[in-house]
């Protein structure tokens, strides 16, 4: 009886250590999920505003009636909202030399603004904009972790100055916002190359 025991554990052992040899694991890698891009056209936002500016249609323009708690100086601050991600790109319009907006001052807080990402920040790389006549500003590229990936500033340095800043709900991740960055910087540009100043 014991040596039908050693027979059955050897036999046991034997097809145990086969099978578990018949297959190489490999770990999966790491992945996202795939996310789907809705087509989508630019529409022209035309309003009582002191601009105008084209932005995609499966965005939605939401006021923002608060900052900090304060209330905005003029009513055309606002997020241009993509609710499919989740996402916005912030707004601010300041005129410049009201409630002591000099161009200096604005432009410093811009700059504060755009490099208090570099703690998180992988890198930050510039880019002059010149959308149309009179009007100037940059674009920052933050690489890496930071909260908001895409801001920028365009004026006229004399009356009007604007600021945005792309913001996702969400921990900021590079690797798995990278398909969503891109597809939005396409918006980015879009509004950057068709924003004017209309007084």
């Amino acid at each position: 009886m014991l040596d039908s025991w050693k027979s059955l554990l050897v036999v046991s052992v034997f097809l145990l250590l086969w099978s578990s040899c018949e297959e190489d694991y490999t770990p999966k890698q790491k992945g996202y999920p795939r996310v789907k891009f809705p087509a989508k056209n630019y529409i022209t936002y035309k309003t009582a505003a002191p601009f105008t500016f084209e932005y995609a249609d499966c965005a939605v323009i939401k006021s923002d009636t608060s900052l900090f708690g304060e209330h905005p100086d003029n009513p055309w601050w606002f997020n241009i909202y993509y609710p499919l991600f989740e996402a916005r790109i912030h707004f601010v319009y300041k005129e410049i030399g009201k409630n002591n907006n000099t161009f200096k001052s604005l432009l410093e807080d811009t700059y504060e603004l755009s490099f208090k990402h570099t703690v998180k920040a992988e890198s930050i790389d510039r880019a002059n904009l010149h959308p149309g006549p009179h009007i100037g500003g940059q674009l920052f590229k933050v690489a890496g972790n930071a909260a908001s990936s895409y801001q920028f500033f365009l004026t006229d340095s004399t009356r009007h100055f604007v600021r945005g800043a792309l913001y996702f709900y969400c921990e900021p991740n590079a690797d798995s916002l990278a398909p969503i960055n891109k597809y939005i910087y396409r918006d980015i540009e879009q509004f950057i190359a068709t924003f004017r100043f209309v007084n």
